[in-house]
């Protein structure tokens, strides 16, 4: 079984890290997950549209996220601050564990 699972960061107006980092991952609510050497808070989220634009930078996606108060302050704050975006994609492979829950499927 392969999953397609997205990872995002909210970077500063400038393309930069913000301090604290803002790593978000949809598919393990209420957990924290390593990926890459960083760690990844839950949100509920998911892109949809065009993130694969062999390294240009014209892609266009959509960010969908909840109407509730968590995603509407999250997103607010990034909006404000014109934030970027960073996605990071990857392919799951595996049968998840009889005991996980929130697994992607």
């Amino acid at each position: 079984m392969l999953t397609v699972a997205h990872y995002i960061e909210f970077l500063s107006a400038t393309a930069t890290a913000l301090n604290p980092r803002q790593l978000f991952q949809p598919f393990f609510p209420a957990e924290t997950r390593s990926y890459g050497g960083a760690n990844y808070q839950f949100a509920p989220f998911s892109i949809a549209g065009d993130v694969s634009t062999g390294g240009s930078d014209s892609g266009e996606f959509e960010l969908i996220a909840p109407a509730n108060a968590i995603s509407a302050a999250t997103l607010w704050q990034a909006s404000e601050g014109r934030y970027f975006i960073r996605i990071l994609t990857v392919l799951l492979a595996g049968t998840p564990p009889a005991n996980e829950t929130g697994y992607p499927t």
